[in-house]
């Protein structure tokens, strides 16, 4: 994989069968068009990350953003992931809009994060919409998720502040567990 520390810009690449990581940020990177396949983690950003069109087949974690990153990541395409969306920290300077995914263990962990938007999202066989275990000032905005038949729970909401959902709609069998202060 790609591990950049300075600054990069990426148009139209691909990893197929990395074990780890297929991009690494912890300094400044602008990546488009980036297809996946049979990896264990598509991007890792800790630093200031654009990324748009990323295509991601049979990957462990599609995306993970740590605390302090900022940047964007949009127009996101998962198929058979194990997790979509991995958060922690300060998410406040990043943005994540237009995913669809297709077949998931686990669309977003918000565990341990605040200031998570996300909006724009469209998903079919996720077996769990949410986790956000200590959690604060979380949005989510016009999803739109049909889940699979799991045993787990589809939102497991325990947040220290607000979880504000907004034109979602979750098809799930399963149900929710939201635990806090504030819901809206």
């Amino acid at each position: 994989g790609l591990l950049n520390a300075g600054s990069v810009i990426i148009t139209a690449s691909s990893c197929e069968d990395v074990q780890n990581t297929c991009i690494a940020n912890t300094g400044t990177i602008s990546a488009s068009t980036i297809t996946a396949s049979s990896i264990g983690q598509l991007v890792s950003n800790s630093g200031d990350g654009s990324f748009s069109n990323l295509n991601a087949t049979s990957v462990g974690v599609v995306i993970s953003s740590a605390v302090g990153a900022t940047g964007s990541f949009s127009d996101v395409s998962a198929v058979g992931a194990g997790l979509v969306l991995r958060v922690w920290g300060d998410q406040s300077g990043t943005t994540f809009i237009d995913f669809d995914v297709s077949g998931a263990d686990l669309l977003v962990d918000a565990s341990g994060s605040s200031g998570l938007e996300m909006s724009d999202v469209a998903g079919t066989q996720v077996d769990s919409v949410l986790l956000a275990d200590d959690a604060d000032s979380l949005a989510f905005t016009q999803f739109d998720v049909e889940a699979a038949d799991s045993p787990y729970v589809a939102l497991r909401a325990n947040t220290n502040g607000s979880l504000d959902l907004d034109r979602v709609d979750l098809a799930v069998d399963q149900g929710m567990k939201p635990i806090g202060e504030e819901f809206t």
